[in-house]
């Protein structure tokens, strides 16, 4: 029961690094499937499968990569301020949110607040963060879920839904390999720092159950928004969109889930961003309020760009990034598993030579004794 449960809060909390506004909104699966038809859904499959591969190597690697190589060094300091534009843009995301349901002060007020609750938060560690996805993450999914199931056919379907050609086909092959590699890059210190907690059959379980969440929520998406008109499959926010369709109340409770979405980012990406100023400064302390403070600056200060902004002009670089990280990852994980088969070879070859001699020893003192 107790390993079940250390894979299940590992998993949640992975997931709600990747589920974030844009995922949560509609908006992210839009740009990267939905908007290509249903062919998107044939992608699913090496989705699942990039997933897979890409959290089990991060996973494996937490507690064992060292990072002394020039590009590992460059990938730790491109991922620092990955996580502080996607710590912004939630920030950035929430704060419009929350201003639009509630109040708006005319000065990000939201942003502040939230800052300091994720700032609050991530002192408490991983375990932290392991607590607050335990309870929130199940609630977001449950939450599309729901959305998706009760906004079926509100509307006529769509007209891009049989739409295919050669060029979609292609942006979707592309499209899926960078949409997987800037979810990576995005959660890649969480996801170390849940590897180091992990056994390697943990590891397989926590990789498998991530994945085929990630997969099924993205297909779901797919298919309700493409059920539906195309002027919800381009809103700003379509999911958001399609539950107001239902009605006020649907509409209002997913609002709420998004606001999750987005906090369970800001706090895995602000805890990231965190950390790696920790280790600049040196800072080994479990409680890293500095640390924390200097990157709640940082977040607040990038969030007054805009979400649109941020997400237009950073995340495709991100996506580019990430799959050279992907590639170097696959790298290190052929030389570590052919450096383990050379040990055990050279372990084995090792052993025979001793027991050899040690045969040849024996036989010696037996011929001795008979001699004598």
């Amino acid at each position: 029961m107790k390993e079940k449960l250390t894979v299940f809060k590992h998993s949640m909390l992975i997931v709600g690094g990747i589920v974030g506004a844009g995922f949560a909104s509609g908006q992210e699966i839009v740009a990267f499937f939905a908007q290509y038809g249903f062919v998107s859904l044939f992608f699913m499959v090496p989705v699942f499968f990039l997933f897979y591969f890409g959290i089990k190597q991060i996973l494996m690697f937490g507690a064992k990569r060292k990072q002394n190589t020039k590009t590992e060094k460059f990938f730790k300091f491109f991922s620092f301020f990955v996580y502080v534009l996607v710590s912004g843009s939630m920030l950035s995301g929430a704060n419009a949110l929350l201003s639009k349901i509630f109040v708006d002060f005319g000065f990000p007020l939201w942003s502040i607040f939230l800052v300091l609750v994720s700032t609050f938060v991530i002192n408490f560690g991983i375990n932290g963060l392991l607590k607050t996805s335990f309870f929130l993450v199940p609630l977001i999914i449950v939450g599309i879920v729901c959305v998706g199931v009760q906004s079926s056919f509100v509307s006529t379907i769509s007209s891009p839904a049989f739409s295919t050609d050669f060029q979609s086909i292609s942006m979707l092959f592309f499209g899926a390999i960078s949409y997987v590699c800037f979810n990576l890059i995005t959660a890649n210190n969480v996801i170390e720092e849940c590897g180091k907690k992990l056994s390697k059959k943990q590891i397989k379980k926590v990789s498998l159950i991530v994945s085929l969440v990630i997969s099924l929520l993205i297909s779901l998406i797919i298919i309700v928004l493409l059920i539906n008109n195309e002027s919800t499959l381009f809103a700003e926010m379509p999911l958001v969109d399609l539950g107001f369709l239902v009605s006020k109340f649907v509409g209002l409770s997913f609002s709420f889930v998004l606001f999750l979405s987005i906090i369970t980012t800001i706090f895995s990406t602000h805890f990231s961003a965190s950390n790696y100023i920790g280790l600049a400064l040196k800072n080994k302390k479990g409680r890293k309020i500095l640390p924390s403070l200097i990157s709640s600056l940082l977040i607040l200060g990038v969030s007054l760009f805009g979400f649109g902004e941020i997400v237009k002009f950073a995340y495709p670089i991100v996506g580019a990034v990430g799959f050279i990280m992907l590639f170097n990852n696959c790298k290190l994980s052929f030389k570590s598993r052919l450096n383990s088969a050379n040990n055990e070879i050279h372990s084995a070859s090792k052993k025979t030579k001793n027991d050899s001699a040690c045969h040849d020893k024996v036989e010696f003192k037996n011929s001795s004794s008979i001699n004598n």
